[in-house]
């Protein structure tokens, strides 16, 4: 199935990066490897992911190896990765 990142998940992923960067510069590669490898998984299987506890309709899939998850969901024809989110921060902040 498709995928379709949202504007806020870009930017998400762009702060994953940069923080990769300069916090643990050898991680970055193996980040990116392991949220390019999770997407494939998830655009072969769609739920594969658990529900979100606060929205029915939005499901969780955690990044292998990182503190990020995908938070993203279903419709007829896409998949839409609506963040991409540093699971230690405050989830009370997360908005979609």
């Amino acid at each position: 199935m498709h995928l379709k990142l949202t504007d806020d998940a870009i930017e998400d992923l762009k702060w994953a990066t940069q923080y990769y960067s300069l916090t643990f510069p050898s991680g970055r590669s193996g980040f990116i490897k392991n949220y390019k490898t999770t997407k494939m998984l998830l655009s072969e299987n769609p739920y594969l992911g658990r529900k979100y506890e606060r929205i029915e309709t939005v499901r969780v899939l955690n990044v292998v190896k990182s503190p990020f998850a995908i938070f993203y969901k279903i419709t007829d024809k896409e998949i839409q990765i609506l963040r991409v989110w540093d699971r230690r921060q405050d989830g009370a902040r997360l908005r979609f």
